[in-house]
This record gives structure tokens, sequence and C-alpha cells, in this order.
């Protein structure tokens, strides 16, 4: 299958008279936005992922401007933020430097393509490589430079009152400028933990039902925190569950099948480290740490994204690979 629309046309066609109706998810931010759309065709052969049962609520809210209305609404602080439109941009517009440029909305582009811009002459440089790839309009939001970017991912429900989250903390991320946390630690403070627990209480009271994956920035200098935007979908951190044993995805499927989830963990309470081995290996290779920190770090986290021992084979081509570019770079 080379599309998202072949992808929905097989499970109609395969999938669609099961005597159990089939959950379907994805970390995919487009095919996540096309199920949205077909929801209505959808929704009574399959489990899918909805806000207020409604089609297309989902693609109207992935739009990261609509997003902070929404978190704004909700009673939240969220970063100034604004869309632009590359072909329309005034280089005498004022702005509040440093800011960073992102896809507009999910899907819209490639996380590879975020810039952040310290200047007007900067920002003039990144929309016209933006340009160059075919981007019509960008968000533009507000970069606290001094900040700790905090990680929520989970699953709400409405329907079932299920609020199930963990909170983690970035200290590696790469590309290191604005690239996907490798390294963190999961988040067992009071403040942050209460923060979280009412935005996603929040979200589940508007309507949403489904997996939710959330970005949160606390500023080191305020202690102000702000919600950055958020992912109608699983996100890359779900592999931490390995470590802490809070499957909210899979508690939101068995809520769906009538089954009690009362004997199972609904909130991380459990701290330590996790780690994206096959990501954050890339600071070795460029000598950002030393391969010892890498190793003690390793073997203190709890859960991997990579490595897994109870079922190492798939790892080990990617292991090899990993080693044979950190021995090339030497």
């Amino acid at each position: 299958m080379d599309s998202g629309k072949e992808a929905i046309d097989f499970l109609i066609e395969q999938f669609s008279e099961e005597k159990e109706k089939p959950c379907v998810t994805t970390p995919v931010d487009y095919i996540v936005q096309m199920l949205d759309e077909k929801f209505e065709v959808l929704y009574s052969k399959f489990i899918l992922q909805n806000i207020n049962n409604k089609e297309g609520e989902i693609t109207y809210y992935s739009n990261k401007l609509r997003q902070t209305e929404l978190t704004r609404r909700l009673g939240f602080n969220s970063l100034a933020s604004e869309i632009i439109i590359l072909n329309e941009f005034d280089e005498n517009k004022q702005l509040d430097f440093p800011i960073i440029l992102k896809p507009a909305a999910c899907g819209e582009g490639s996380k590879d393509d975020i810039v952040i811009c310290k200047n007007m002459s900067e920002m003039v440089t990144a929309i016209d490589l933006l340009k160059k790839k075919n981007y019509r309009r960008i968000l533009c939001q507000k970069y606290l430079e001094n900040r700790t970017e905090i990680i929520a991912y989970g699953a709400v429900s409405k329907n079932f009152e299920l609020v199930s989250y963990t909170v983690l903390k970035n200290i590696r991320q790469w590309p290191e400028s604005y690239g996907v946390g490798s390294y963190g630690a999961l988040v067992l403070d009071q403040h942050i933990q209460e923060f979280v627990d009412k935005f996603y209480h929040a979200i589940m009271q508007f309507g949403y039902d489904g997996s939710l994956d959330t970005d949160i920035f606390m500023d080191n200098d305020t202690g102000n925190m702000y919600v950055s935007e958020y992912n109608w979908r699983p996100g890359g951190r779900n592999y931490t569950s390995l470590g802490t044993e809070v499957y909210s995805i899979v508690l939101w499927y068995l809520l769906y099948n009538n089954i009690d989830i009362s004997k199972y963990k609904i909130i991380n309470k459990k701290g330590g480290y996790t780690m994206n081995d096959s990501t954050d290996f890339n600071h070795v290779i460029n000598g950002k740490i030393t391969l010892k920190q890498w190793k003690k770090e390793f073997k203190e986290s709890i859960a991997h994204g990579l490595i897994f021992k109870e079922d190492i084979i798939p790892a080990i081509i990617p292991v090899v690979s990993m080693i044979k570019k950190w021995i090339k770079k030497r």
C-alpha cells in the first residue's frame, strides 16, 4: 500500500465485519487526519480516536493556532503564536526574538524543518529555505531559551472518564537545537504533575477520546508553565511504558471492550530515566558525550526505545549500524 487512502480502503474491505471492533491507531499525523475525515464511515466498525464523535474535529484542531486558542479557552497559558504566510512576509514586521518556526499543522511538513531564529536576518534566510521546500505558511512562536521541556503522553476518554498519563522531562534531544527528546527523566514533581493532570482532565471534558502526546514548557526564570502543542495520536515516548507499566493506550482499548482496568496502573508514580538509545547514541557518534557516560546512563534507564532484553533480536541490526557509524566517525 502506497497511501493512507489505500490503507483505509483495506481496513474497510478486510476488517469491517469482525466480531469485536478492531482498534485503529497510528503515530502518523496525516493518517490520523485521514481517519478523522472518514469518521462517520468508520466509527460503527472500528474503535477510533475522536473529538465528541464529530467527523473532522481532530483535523480542525490539528492546526497549531487553533490549538493555541483552544488551550487558552481551557484556561491554560500558551506561548505567543501566529501563522505567517511566507509569500506575504514583511521584513519590517516587529517580532519578539528569539522565535521558532515550525509546521502550522500536524502532518503539514516535517520536524526536520523546524528552525530557531534569533534575529530578522536568520528569519529571512529560514523563510527563503522553507519556500524552496514548498511551504506556503509556517507557525511562528515565541521561543523560551531558558526552559525545561516537559512531555506528557497518555490517553483520555470522556465516555469512560479515563485520564491516564506519564510525564517526562527532556535531558537530551537530537538534533540538539530542536529535535525529539532522546534521554529523559520521569517527572514526579507535584507542581508539574498537577498541571498535567488538570490539562488532561480539561482535554477529556472537552470531548477528546484517544491517545494524546503533549509538549509543555516551563520558564525557568519565572516558573510559569505553557502548553506548547499536542498531537492527537500516540507519541514517540510510548516505549517508556515498558519500564513504568502504565499502558495508557491499552487501557483506553480495554475500556471499549468493557474490561475492568482497576487493577492496572493509570498514572505513573515511578521515577527513573528513559532513553531512545538509537537516537541518543548520536551524541556519542558526534562527540557530545563520552561512550563511558552514555553506557552509564543506558544502564540507569528503566526503558529503552530500541533494546528490550526480553526480545533482543529485532535490535541487533540497528545496534550494529550504530556501532559502525561510531567507528567510522572516530
